[in-house]
């Protein structure tokens, strides 16, 4: 892909596409014509997210093909950058769309490197002593989780209403990744900068369809 790529043309199809996977979402989780669940079944949660986390890794890299040519100064974030609309300021907290996160999510190098602690073998419990008694308390151990258990909904709700509002206004997370990467570079420790990460996005599988 040189300079004379047609990157809009790339932003307009592959956000219909997008458009297309969350709409399968929405259905698969319940959320149609207004309605938001509270609990969501542990097996309908897992093949959620089993979409959900390639999905938004494609659309932060819509945002990034968006935002090819956009120049920004690091002194218009927040004054200029951050304001809400009226609109948007009268919708109660609980109803606006959290903000869509448009960096990837880092790879901890410590934590895959740690080594793994081998857990301790439980014993038939804990010995408890009393005046004159002295007995063994059986342990119990929980009950294993089961694909029809319900969860809470609220992340999953919270993180597809993001993902719609991004999708709806592409142009504005454009601009708001070319000020996040401007203040950043502006700090005496600019820290991460590039939005995608040096690995495979998230969600990637190697034999994946």
């Amino acid at each position: 892909m040189g300079p004379d790529w047609n990157w809009q043309l790339s932003v307009t199809v592959y956000r219909g596409k997008l458009r297309e996977v969350l709409a399968g979402l929405l259905v698969m989780l319940g959320m149609v014509e207004g309605f938001v669940p509270e609990t969501v079944l542990r097996r309908v949660r897992l093949e959620v997210l089993e979409i959900l986390r390639p999905a938004e890794s494609a659309l932060r890299r819509v945002i990034v093909m968006a935002a090819l040519g956009i120049v920004v100064t690091a002194s218009k974030g927040r004054k200029q950058g951050g304001k809400r609309s009226a609109a948007e300021k009268s919708r109660p907290a609980t109803e606006r769309a959290a903000p869509f996160a448009l960096f990837d999510p880092r790879i901890r190098l410590g934590a895959l490197m740690r080594p793994r602690r081998r857990k301790g073998r439980r014993g038939p419990g804990p010995r408890i002593t009393e005046i004159g008694v002295d007995r063994y308390v059986a342990y119990v151990p929980p009950p294993p989780p089961l694909p029809d258990d319900e969860l809470d909904a609220a992340s999953l709700v919270r993180r597809l209403k993001a993902m719609q509002a991004a999708l709806d206004d592409i142009p504005a997370q454009a601009e708001r990744l070319a000020r996040l990467i401007a203040r950043r570079k502006a700090r005496a420790k600019p820290g991460i900068v590039r939005p995608m990460r040096y690995a495979r996005p998230p969600g990637h599988r190697a034999r994946g369809k």
